[in-house]
């Protein structure tokens, strides 16, 4: 319990009358539930697969059940709910209400999935850029040296003779580098895509719940 235990979390769950003759209005005050679970008596809890979760209920129509767990720098949510009643239930995922209560009392902010998963995919590309640019940038070089011997005989029989040494330095683009910087690129993509893949399909959308 030692996830939940630290945390205090509040669920907003928005109700509606289904139908309503033209003109009819109704109060948000009197169709607001307010499900709230700040501690072990205030909730039934338990464990699902080796996650710790908490369920919530109000008036034994509307179920919700929590998992909390931390990821990174963010703590994500995954929230199951049930209609039971005879309503409409609106789930609103930006209405709902998370607070820290240890070590520091503090409100978690909302992160909409979809900027979420846009502002990765901006992160992968320079990611992406910068690890081509670097093996685009190396090079390889190699170095010949040629030795030799020369020798002349002049026309009154007198001869010369030397040796020679020319050194040479050649460079040319780091093919193999740029290899492993397309394979990592590759597989880079390749985790990005289908970590964005399990979020967009998982992600809690604003939604409409019918009666039962």
């Amino acid at each position: 319990m030692a996830i939940l235990a630290r945390r205090l979390a509040v669920v907003s769950l928005f109700v509606s009358g289904g139908l309503m003759a033209p003109g009819q209005t109704l109060d948000p005050a009197s169709v607001t539930k307010q499900l709230i679970c700040d501690g072990p008596k205030a909730c039934s809890g338990g464990y699902i697969n080796g996650h710790i979760y908490e369920t919530m209920a109000s008036d034994n129509k509307i179920g919700v059940l929590v998992s909390l767990a931390v990821v990174g720098k963010y703590v994500r949510v995954d929230i199951f709910v049930i209609n039971d009643s005879q309503n409409n239930v609106d789930v609103l995922p930006s209405n709902f209400v998370l607070s820290e209560v240890t070590p520091k009392q503090k409100m978690l902010k909302y992160v909409d999935g979809d900027k979420l998963i846009r502002s990765n995919e901006r992160r992968l590309a320079f990611a992406n850029a910068m690890t081509a640019i670097s093996a685009n940038h190396q090079q390889t070089s190699s170095t010949t040296t040629t030795r030799g011997t020369v020798s002349a005989i002049g026309s009154d029989g007198t001869s010369v003779m030397g040796t020679y040494s020319d050194r040479s330095t050649t460079s040319a683009p780091n093919y193999a580098a740029q290899v492993q910087a397309a394979e990592t690129i590759r597989a880079r993509d390749e985790a990005y895509a289908n970590t964005a893949d399990f979020a967009s399909r998982t992600m809690l959308r604003a939604n409409t719940l019918l009666p039962k």
